[in-house]
């Protein structure tokens, strides 16, 4: 009977213990997934800049969890606490899932460059996302007049800017992704901003 009851008691520990590493992990884990998915929807718009800035931000916080908990696991299993280890493995594999997918993502947004050829860009009102973002992030644009502009980009839709006393205008682009669209910020002739910008719900 006392080894019946030392082994139901043993039993129990390790249950508890399972039990313990899983819900601890899987608190911790669908806290920081709530924070991150309430993280990407944006109802008053935004810069591609952004989106790229608090995408990055993700992959890396989810690298360092996933780094931290692996170790945590393999401390656990060498100071003997087994089962423990098993129940923090199973969120683990939720987190390297999303480590994957936030990867991508990042990875993703690191190779986008398309050479501008005006050919294809002046082909459809719809230009494309690549070569826009190229344009962007490579600030060529910057310092251009309004006439060179309009030579190699076209015309885009011109938005005069309100509230503000500085005459300056907007150009604005559609793209073929996901309704980005492409907007030169001109002041006195010259392009001093470029950016892509999603609009909000």
């Amino acid at each position: 009977m006392p080894d019946s009851l030392s082994s139901f008691e043993m039993t129990s520990k390790r249950i508890a213990s399972f039990l313990g590493g899983l819900l601890c992990t899987g608190i911790i884990y669908g806290v920081l997934l709530y924070i991150a998915v309430m993280g990407t929807f944006s109802l008053s718009g935004e810069r591609l800049t952004e989106k790229e800035n608090r995408e990055a931000f993700f992959f890396y916080t989810t690298l360092l969890i996933t780094v931290i908990t692996i170790c945590i696991i393999y401390r656990l299993y060498r100071k003997g606490r087994k089962y423990s280890a098993v129940g923090i493995s199973i969120p683990l594999l939720f987190a390297l899932c999303i480590c994957l997918q936030t990867g991508l993502v990042y990875a993703e947004n690191l190779h986008y460059q398309q050479t501008f050829q005006k050919a294809i860009w002046t082909q459809s009102k719809l230009k494309p996302f690549s070569m826009a973002k190229t344009l962007v992030k490579s600030n060529m644009l910057i310092g251009k007049s309004m006439q060179h502009i309009i030579d190699q980009l076209g015309k885009g839709e011109e938005i005069e800017e309100t509230g503000q006393n500085d005459n300056g205008v907007f150009f604005k682009f559609l793209t073929d992704d996901d309704s980005w669209n492409m907007y030169l910020y001109f002041k006195n002739d010259k392009v001093v901003d470029t950016y892509l910008y999603q609009e909000g719900f």
